[in-house]
Order: C-alpha cells, then sequence, then structure tokens
C-alpha cells in the first residue's frame, strides 16, 4: 500500500504578521492547495495583512501547478497582503527565484529571504 504524502502547518498569529510554517518531504499541488486554504482563512481571521511563510519543503516540479497556487493565492488573500517568503529546504535558489516572479506576476507583494529576521524586519517595516 503506496503512503500518501502529507504535511504539517504551524499557524501563529504574532505580533504585527501571521507567521506559517509548512514542513513535507515530498510536495503535491493538493497538498498547497489545502495548506492554502488554511493558510488564507487564518490571514483573513488575523486581520494583519501580513503573511511570514517559512517552506521546509521541496518546490513543486510544474511551473503551471506553481501559477495555479498563485493564482489561488492572490484570490484568497486580503488585497494588499504583504508576504515574505523564507526557503529553510535549500532549495535551487535560481528556481525558486523564478517561482517568486510568478507570485509577483500576478500581482502580489512577495519577497525571498534568506532568513526569518531580514524577513520579518520587511514585514514590519511601514513603507
Amino acid at each position: 500500500m503506496q503512503q500518501v504524502p502529507t504535511y504539517n502547518l504551524v499557524l501563529e498569529k504574532r505580533e504585527g504578521y501571521l507567521y506559517a510554517c509548512v514542513t513535507a518531504e515530498v510536495i503535491t499541488l493538493q497538498m498547497v492547495v489545502e495548506y492554502l486554504n488554511r493558510i488564507s482563512q487564518a490571514a483573513r481571521e488575523s486581520h494583519s495583512g501580513r503573511l511570514l511563510f517559512v517552506r521546509r519543503t521541496p518546490l513543486m516540479d510544474s511551473i503551471s501547478d506553481y501559477e495555479l497556487a498563485a493564482n489561488l493565492l492572490r484570490n484568497m488573500l486580503p488585497v494588499g497582503t504583504k508576504i515574505a517568503i523564507v526557503d529553510e529546504n535549500d532549495n535551487d535558489p535560481g528556481e525558486a527565484k523564478q517561482k517568486l516572479q510568478v507570485l509577483s506576476s500576478r500581482g502580489l507583494n512577495a519577497h525571498a529571504f534568506g532568513n526569518i529576521s531580514d524577513a520579518e524586519h520587511w514585514l514590519l517595516d511601514n513603507e
């Protein structure tokens, strides 16, 4: 019997932003849709307009799946949400940058950071 991939999602309302950390060894589009739904619901409930997303997963292989996920995120999050992304999985920086550009091309205010401290600083900057 083949085991279905699972993920762990931690959501915390922190001072000034919502913290979301997803951990998985394998990533599927179905998992991404599930955790994006949970993150967007928490973001709407938190009313902060700022999201720190820590990824401890591989990147999805398919750019079309990534584009679908970006469109879903754009439609589910409150308009104007600032999204700081921290990749803690040592994914290929070039590939991660390409996929971040998909988010930006969908009108999302998303930026990638090498660590949580820099991401928090950007999120909490009032400019």
